[in-house]
């Protein structure tokens, strides 16, 4: 088998755990393939998901709605290139932290939004785009490093992450523009540093980041959107 079908399992209410072989050839899982399975945890044995090496896609919707499962495994060395939309929408007993790896490219919008257990995210240093809503209420999330190979952040990606102390943009960076509402409401940053790559930044970016004390903006920077920070 190398790819499981659009919404093969969606809204099996009765699936409690799935076993994915690491050494399986599965390359494909569908979109919404396990929407609203919220009673699924994971595998019986150590109650998590690990993906296999082969995976190179997850569509949209693909777990969206899982409520139940709490950890899934990227490994390192996985050939996995895109995360569609949505594709952990809502996925809140979901903690611990989660690893990309190296081959993906494209976070999807809403891809991980809602995901208010999870702590910690290590981007892939291939990515190029962080889809809008595509962190959005990660209120557990503390700190987040952007690779410099990200070229464009969503409007909302990081928005209501209350959590979030820690921004780090990679001084070799190709980021061009911070979206509108990108880190709306992160209540705790203190600070972040925006590299000489970026030309805009977004209407209210930073609107609520009422801890935010110092932020440096390049010269580079030609236009700033309605902004501010409230207390």
């Amino acid at each position: 088998m190398t790819s499981i079908g659009f919404a093969a399992f969606a809204n099996y209410s009765n699936l409690t755990s799935i076993e994915i072989p690491r050494d399986s050839r599965l390359e494909s899982i569908g979109s919404a393939v396990f929407l609203g399975c919220y009673n699924m945890r994971g595998d019986n044995l150590t109650g998590n998901i690990t993906l296999p090496n082969s995976l190179t896609s997850i569509g949209s919707a693909a777990f969206l709605g899982c409520s139940s499962l709490a950890y899934i495994e990227i490994p390192r060395d996985s050939r996995l290139e895109s995360i569609g939309d949505h594709a952990f929408y809502d996925c809140y007993n979901m903690r611990g932290g989660i690893t990309l790896p190296n081959s993906l490219t494209s976070i999807g919008a809403f891809a991980f939004s809602g995901c208010s257990s999870l702590v910690s995210i290590e981007i892939s240093s291939n990515v190029t785009s962080i889809g809008y809503y595509a962190f959005y209420g990660c209120s557990s999330l503390e700190s987040i490093e952007i690779p410099g190979s990200v070229t464009s952040i969503g409007n909302y990606a990081f928005a209501n992450c209350g959590s979030l102390a820690s921004i780090v943009i990679a001084n070799n960076s190709s980021l061009t523009s911070i979206g509108s509402y990108a880190f709306r409401g992160c209540s705790s940053l203190l600070s972040i540093e925006i590299p000489d790559s970026v030309t805009s930044i977004g209407s209210y970016a930073f609107y609520g980041c009422i801890s935010l004390e110092s932020i440096e903006i390049p010269d580079s920077v030609t236009s700033i959107g309605i902004t501010r920070a409230y207390r």
